[in-house]
């Protein structure tokens, strides 16, 4: 009899341990936690995104540039050139001697890929010109005209005569590691680097500009060039030129010349 009673109570607390075994189980994680999981033993799920500190900027910018170039009057701006989160440093330098307004001197335009927060970049490319600078070149506008999913670089370059200045459009491929200027068909048929004098006055001005003339999504580079006429300064003579990209670089295109040219008014002035 008693070791049927033992039997018993054995066989009862086996059974209670059976059943909190099989009724007690861990939580199942939900699918927050489990893509968490996942990304941890797969590694990280993206790249690091973040906006680099002035400070950081600028101690990437000093080891970047070669030595010959200021780093410390450098001008530079953040951007997202492919559309992956960036961030990219667009940076504009000049050369590093006293007298940089009395002679011609080297400016460079240099992209660089920022990896992280601790200050590991790469260098996508650069471009350098030589010219009589009056001041360091500066980012105007960034923006994707051919639709290759990288922006496009519009950029003050910082030369010129006493009433005019240059400007200057550059192409970038982040994943070929590629920078140059945009190439452009002209009216003329004649081809060359996407670089323009811009000038103004009382009695002539002329602009240029990152434009969307056609709504497609796709910008074009758009100039315009006024003239006033000397004995009827209220006639205004206009010549507009819009270089739409053709897949193979931003040739022009006469019908949205024209399309452009009617909406520029009396004055014609881009909005």
């Amino acid at each position: 009899m008693k070791r049927l009673i033992l039997f018993v109570a054995i066989a009862a607390i086996l059974g209670g341990g059976i059943y909190y075994v099989t009724q007690v189980r861990p939580a199942q994680p939900s699918h927050q936690e489990q893509t968490l999981q996942e990304g941890t033993e797969n590694g990280p799920s993206g790249p690091e995104y973040f906006e680099p500190s002035e400070t950081l900027a600028r101690n990437i910018i000093a080891g970047a540039l070669d030595i010959k170039f200021n780093a410390k009057t450098a001008n530079y701006q953040v951007a997202d050139l492919d559309g992956q989160g960036g961030p990219e440093l667009i940076v504009a330098a000049t050369e590093n001697i006293p007298d940089l307004y009395a002679r011609p001197s080297t400016a460079i335009i240099q992209v660089l890929s920022v990896k992280n927060s601790e200050g590991e970049y790469e260098s996508i490319g650069h471009v350098e010109y030589t010219e009589l600078l009056w001041g360091t070149p500066e980012v105007k506008e960034v923006r994707d005209l051919n639709g290759d999913g990288d922006k496009e670089i519009f950029m003050e370059l910082m030369y010129g005569g006493a009433a005019s200045f240059a400007q200057g459009v550059l192409t970038v491929d982040i994943q070929r590691k590629e920078v140059g200027w945009a190439k452009l068909q002209e009216k003329s048929r004649a081809m060359g680097d996407a670089l323009f004098i811009v000038a103004a006055s009382a009695m002539h001005w002329n602009t240029v500009a990152f434009t969307d003339t056609d709504g497609d999504g796709r910008g074009e580079i758009t100039t315009v060039f006024a003239q006033r006429d000397v004995f009827n300064p209220a006639d205004v003579a206009c010549q507009v030129e819009v270089y739409e990209w053709n897949e193979s670089l931003f040739a022009y295109a006469e019908q949205l010349s024209l399309q452009t040219a009617n909406t520029l008014g009396a004055e014609c002035r881009l909005p």
